[in-house]
């Protein structure tokens, strides 16, 4: 083996020397870095290379307590929590001491040579629960003047004119209100919640049951079927017309709509049967009370006077059929079935409200001492008449029909107490309207009108010229009406 020189001797001493003193540089290095962390590592964002844990942990101190939580609530307005305000620390844990432990000291040189290690890792840190919530719950948010609760939705009743004039009834459902009423627990929970999370910002709109809401919603089956059902019966409009189909009275929502009421179970308004029966049969009474003439008194339009009231007997008044009408209307609603139309029914004397009784009827006019007579509208005679005395002999006034005719009739009076009628008189022409009243002519008068009737009236028939009775007897016949008043009563 050959002998190294000298030189070469030295070389290798030196390398030697070199190589020994670099190693003792290296893991003299590695050692350091058993106390400080790696050059190049960051934990959560924080460069702490070359440092030890304690140096780490005021380095990510300030920045840590300097924490701040943006609050954004309903309608856009922000508060902000500061760490200071809720003792908001830092709080060193073993965190970043195992991060420190578990790194290879040895690798030192990669981070000297610019390698990276970013480590994340939860922050612990502490603060004052109590002093939060007294902060949240001093914010201009939760005091009482700025805060509005949630409305639920609801219907609502409403109106509107048709092209005719005539007024309807509807219900519309009303929206509800979210209002901005904060559930306190809940917002406290939520923010501490965001807090241990380290967020710095949180949308309350967001956020889980953080904010009262509507128990109700416009979408509510309960509420919805209520609004149609409602609707259903206030679009029902019952008309009622006479024989001729001529309207007399119409029963539509803007009646109706009183006749819903609050149902026991949801609030909502709603028909109730018994009730809506009730109901019915007042609007029925009312009308009655309003249209029936029997018993009562009918318009008659007189000839001198226009329209007058006249009492009635039982062939020309009438009475609504208040059982029927009432069962129809209550079926009516009840089906939902839009407009309908139905004839008027009495229960009696059903007769033409026409203040003309038809248009031919026989009128005295009393206080005039006149008779006049209609056909079809028309004044086909008018004529002087006697009529009883007002003293002893007084005339019925009223409305009657002639229910007896007779030709060459003989007229007796009362019986005397021998047994002998008081008067008998011959008639060409006897009308019985009344009884033993009637329309005949008295030849034995020489004159009629005036005021005759006050000194030499008639036993209380209507007398009539010959001509003027032949006049009535064509123009007339059985069922006429027979009208006779005083107009100086009837004021």
């Amino acid at each position: 083996m050959k002998k190294l020189s000298r030189l070469q001797r030295r070389l290798l001493i030196l390398n030697s020397l070199l190589f020994v003193l670099l190693a003792v540089m290296y893991f003299g290095i590695s050692h350091y870095y058993k106390t400080h962390y790696l050059e190049g590592t960051s934990v959560n964002g924080f460069d702490v290379g070359n440092l030890t844990l304690e140096q780490a942990a005021e380095v990510l101190r300030p920045s840590v307590e300097d924490y701040h939580l943006t609050l954004t609530f309903r309608g856009g307005n922000t508060e902000t929590v500061a760490g200071s305000d809720i003792d908001y620390t830092y709080t060193p844990g073993n965190e970043y001491a195992m991060i420190l432990e578990n790194q290879n000291p040895l690798l030192w040189i990669a981070g000297a040579i610019g390698q990276k290690e970013e480590y994340r890792t939860v922050t612990p840190v502490s603060y004052d629960r109590e002093k939060l919530q007294k902060l949240l719950l001093s914010f201009p948010e939760m005091q009482a003047e700025n805060v509005s609760a949630p409305t639920d939705a609801y219907m609502k009743l409403t109106s509107a004119e048709t092209d005719g004039g005539a007024s309807t009834a509807s219900y519309e459902v009303v929206p509800e209100t979210e209002g901005n009423q904060l559930i306190a627990d809940n917002f406290v929970a939520s923010a501490a919640s965001a807090i241990e999370g380290k967020y710095s910002e949180l949308d309350l709109e967001t956020a889980d049951s953080v904010y009262a809401e509507p128990a109700v919603r416009s979408d509510n089956e309960t509420l919805t079927a209520a609004v149609a059902a409602a609707n259903r019966f206030l679009a029902v409009a019952v008309t009622f017309t006479n024989n001729d189909g001529a309207a007399l009275r119409t029963l539509d929502s803007s009646v109706t709509k009183d006749w819903l009421e609050a149902d026991s179970e949801t609030g909502y308004a709603s028909v109730q049967s018994e009730a809506l029966e009730a109901k019915i049969r007042q609007y029925v009474a009312d009308w009655a009370a309003a249209d029936d003439t029997y018993g009562n008194f009918r318009v008659f339009r007189s000839t001198n006077y226009g329209n007058i009231k006249m009492p009635t007997d039982a062939l020309h008044g009438h009475a609504l059929d208040q059982e029927g009408i009432t069962a129809q209307l209550l079926q009516d609603l009840t089906s939902g079935e839009g407009a309908v139309s139905h004839t008027v029914t009495y229960s009696a004397y059903e007769d033409s409200k026409d203040p003309q009784f038809g248009g031919s009827y026989v009128e005295v006019d009393i206080d005039a001492q006149q008779i006049y007579v209609y056909q079809n509208y028309e004044l086909m005679l008018s004529s002087n008449v006697v009529t009883g005395n007002e003293y002893s002999t007084r005339t019925p006034a009223g409305i009657y029909s002639i229910y007896y005719r007779e030709r060459n009739a003989q007229l007796t009076g009362e019986m005397r107490s021998d047994g002998t009628p008081s008067y008998v008189a011959h008639v060409s022409y006897w009308m019985a309207y009344n009884g033993g009243y009637g329309l005949h002519d008295a030849t034995w008068r020489g004159s009629f009108g005036g005021d005759i009737y006050t000194y030499d009236g008639s036993h209380g028939c209507t007398n009539l010229p010959l001509d003027v009775a032949r006049q009535v007897w064509n123009l007339t016949d059985f069922g006429t009406p027979v009208i006779l008043f005083r107009a100086s009563a009837l004021s």
